[in-house]
């Protein structure tokens, strides 16, 4: 890719960048560009885990592009929370269908928290996933003993569930303590991916990756009690839908196997 090409790129993502969803989707394109450079300036004939399952495991840590309003604290400022972003633990078992193509399978559970001193309360988002990803691997060598890898590029769908926003509040003259719950309806919703993978001795791995995603949440029943919370608070909010983009980072260990 020449310089004038380059130039172009950035002065492209110059212009998107004023949305963070699309922002975040240019970041993603970046990577393929750069990944396809790295792959074909640094051919690697050695790194091929094709026929391999690998098992990963690790944490990522993330932003929603999205936040509700809760409530205002006593400064008049607004409390938010978001349906995407926060942070979890994942869990993956991959297998390598060919040299470029690999199917993942991850389970994970993220939460995304607001605690407001101000109030005196806590806002919390709690949802568990099940993704199926299909990546495309553009090995690379290192030019060193260690360290040869792949980058993968994928996109997926994912099935999320258990998902729950509480919201406490309590008084602090009197200690009575308010809540606010939703719980949401399963959803589905689709993803893209980029990650590094860097091979070390006896078949272990680290990647470093991000996935942007989108994903919406539909209520399907929600309770309210104490004395902050009633129907003419339920009538303020609107918590019954809840939009679940957002961008992750991961970082996971994993071993190869057979």
């Amino acid at each position: 890719m020449n310089r004038s090409m380059r130039e172009n790129i950035f002065t492209m993502i110059d212009t998107m960048i004023s949305h963070k969803f699309a922002a975040a989707l240019a970041a993603l394109m970046l990577c393929v560009v750069f990944a396809s450079d790295a792959s074909a300036a640094r051919p690697s004939d050695t790194v091929d885990t094709s026929g391999r399952f690998r098992i990963e495991a690790g944490g990522l840590a993330g932003v929603g592009f999205d936040r509700k309003w809760l409530a205002n604290d006593t400064n008049g400022e607004p409390v938010l929370i978001s349906g995407g972003g926060g942070v979890g633990l994942l869990l993956t078992l991959g297998y390598g269908l060919s040299k470029r193509f690999d199917i993942d399978f991850t389970a994970a559970k993220q939460t995304t928290v607001n605690k407001h001193t101000v109030i005196d309360g806590d806002a919390e988002f709690e949802r568990k996933y099940l993704l199926a990803t299909l990546k495309y691997k553009l090995p690379y060598s290192s030019g060193l003993d260690l360290f040869d890898g792949q980058v993968k590029l994928g996109a997926g769908v994912g099935y999320y569930y258990s998902s729950n926003l509480t919201f406490n509040v309590e008084n602090l003259y009197t200690g009575e303590t308010s809540s606010y719950s939703i719980d949401y309806m399963p959803a589905l919703g689709y993803h893209l991916t980029a990650e590094f993978e860097a091979f070390m001795p006896n078949d272990w791995s680290v990647t470093l990756g991000t996935k942007l995603y989108q994903v919406t949440y539909e209520a399907d029943d929600e309770t309210y009690s104490g004395f902050y919370f009633d129907s003419t608070y339920d009538s303020m909010t609107d918590l019954e839908g809840l939009n679940g983009r957002g961008i992750d980072f991961m970082l996971t260990l994993g071993k190869y196997f057979w």
